[in-house]
């Protein structure tokens, strides 16, 4: 999809003025999916000794 540039400045703006007011939101989505990304790839949390040491 091919948009003017009008459109995507406007696109731009929309998305800068919604982050604005959803700061809460997106640390969430963030931390969730950086949660899940670490589950997946066997990531331990600190304090958890690898079973090999």
């Amino acid at each position: 999809m091919n948009l003017s540039d009008k459109a995507k400045a406007a696109q731009r703006e929309y998305k800068r003025q919604w982050r604005e007011r959803n700061r809460e939101k997106i640390q969430a989505y963030n931390t969730h999916y950086w949660e899940k990304k670490a589950a997946s790839k066997g990531v331990k949390e600190e304090g958890e000794k690898n079973e090999s040491e």
